[in-house]
């Protein structure tokens, strides 16, 4: 929900609106928004928020053509920044990956979990403010559900794959990498169940059933790119 003043100004009112919007700001980035038809599509929004002020639709036009052109302005010094990060990443796929989150562990089972993960061929560790989850290759899984009890249990995710984009350094400091990522999977409606940044490292978890579609869909991304 977007506060706002009575006061604020129609075009500070209009660039908080679509920036909750990412469909918009591409269509505006692109070129082939529609100002006319994007005005009276928000008016009512726009008018919620400011119910004792006149509005035209000629005026929220003017200000979007406005908005899109300092948008444009500033996607453009990023957009070349993304793609060499994107363009020199490369792909790995490692199958069979299941999900769990509990209430916590004891210093024992911590123990117990670092010598399974000695032995995995993936697995990954995170703690949160109310709960802990853990990734883990299906064989490792399998040492990991003896330890835990089930009343700690919270959640289980079995029949996941991980899709790791590794990239080079420069990702760390290249804002965009990730968003225009999964907007890629979003609109073709793939869930990415968990996401996991390591560094040069980034991990989609997703269903075995859409492992292969990710993986094609960012390779062919990243030969794109290159040519």
């Amino acid at each position: 929900m977007i506060s706002m003043k009575n006061n604020e100004s129609i075009s500070s009112i209009v660039k908080d609106i679509i920036f909750m919007k990412p469909c918009i700001i591409e269509a505006m980035i692109k070129g082939y928004a529609n100002y006319s038809a994007l005005s009276r599509i928000l008016y009512k929004e726009i008018k919620k928020h400011v119910k004792n002020r006149e509005i035209k639709t000629s005026t929220l036009k003017i200000s979007l053509i406005r908005q899109a052109e300092k948008i444009r302005k500033q996607k453009i010094n990023t957009d070349h920044l993304v793609e060499e990060v994107v363009s020199n990443s490369t792909l790995t796929i490692i199958d069979k990956i299941n999900v769990i989150t509990v209430k916590h562990l004891t210093f024992r089972q911590l123990e117990i979990l670092l010598k399974i993960f000695e032995k995995s061929r993936f697995y990954h560790f995170t703690q949160g403010i109310g709960e802990i989850t853990i990734m883990s290759d299906h064989e490792s899984f399998k040492e990991i559900l003896k330890i835990i009890p089930k009343e700690s249990m919270l959640y289980m995710l079995q029949n996941q794959s991980a899709v790791i984009l590794t990239s080079p350094q420069k990702i760390i400091f290249t804002p965009g990498v990730i968003a225009y990522l999964t907007s890629l999977l979003a609109i073709r409606k793939i869930n990415i169940s968990q996401i996991i940044s390591c560094h040069r490292d980034t991990i989609f978890i997703v269903n075995r059933k859409n492992a292969m579609d990710v993986y094609k869909i960012l390779q062919d991304l990243i030969e794109k790119i290159k040519i």
